[in-house]
Formats: structure tokens, sequence, C-alpha cells
């Protein structure tokens, strides 16, 4: 199913019939894996691999509801 989503195209086609509002998502999860991990490699605590992936989250964030 997922392949004819993800194909690699010139920009150039139509979205495939198949896709229609009734199938998008109401809601989405972010799993915040690798924060600590990030800090550690910097020599920073953990929680400032917390902070900096939450920013990263708010900035990405359009607030689309």
């Amino acid at each position: 199913m997922f392949n004819k989503l993800f194909k690699k195209t010139n920009g150039t086609k139509a979205l495939p019939q198949q896709l229609t509002t009734d199938k998008i998502p109401q809601h989405i999860a972010i799993i915040m894996d690798g924060n600590g991990r990030w800090a550690n490699k910097r020599l920073l605590p953990r929680i400032a691999g917390h902070k900096e992936g939450m920013d990263t989250v708010k900035k990405n964030y359009d607030g689309s509801e």
C-alpha cells in the first residue's frame, strides 16, 4: 500500500486517487528517541538533549488542526 505513496517522482505527477481527506490521520505521534544519547555525545546532561528535542519539535510544528 505505502510503496505507491512513497514512490520517487519528478514532481509532475498528480496525487494518487487513493489519497482522500477521509484517510488523513486525526492524530500523529512524535517519538522523542535519542535526545539523551545526543546530549551524552556532546558531554551535556540528558535534560539538555530533551530540551533540544522539544525545541526542534516546536520549530517544526505548524499548528495544523
